[in-house]
């Protein structure tokens, strides 16, 4: 069985060639430029985040819990613009996806049992 490798990246078609008059193509081994991240939309997630999370309680203590509720939506929006829209190669979204999980998994280890949330996430 005979393996024929992948065709390189055509970066450069070059004028007629004086012997076929037919353009050449250039094969660069460069790879392509990656494009930057997208980093605005975390931002203003982030952003969101904190202005629910500490200026709506500070302001205005009986939204509390539509503060706390906007934390939790500005926060997932922030983990669905890194896996979805930041650009960022695959394996670092989901690698950064299974580190928050192992994080809250690791800190519940430590949470003491007083702590009101503590018996839920020990065992």
């Amino acid at each position: 069985m005979d393996v024929t490798p992948l065709p390189q990246p055509i970066t450069k078609i070059d004028k007629a060639n004086s012997q076929t008059d037919e353009p050449t193509l250039k094969v660069s081994d460069k790879p392509t430029p990656r494009k930057p991240l997208r980093l605005w939309p975390g931002v203003g997630a982030a952003v969101l985040l904190l202005l629910a999370s500490f200026v709506v309680p500070a302001v205005s203590p009986e939204n509390f819990l539509s503060g706390l509720m906007a934390s939790l939506g500005a926060a997932l929006a922030i983990v669905a613009w890194w896996v979805f829209f930041s650009r960022a190669p695959w394996i670092e979204r989901l690698d950064a996806v299974v580190l928050m999980a192992a994080g809250v998994f690791v800190t519940s280890r430590f949470i003491h049992i007083s702590f009101p949330w503590g018996p839920c996430f020990t065992s």
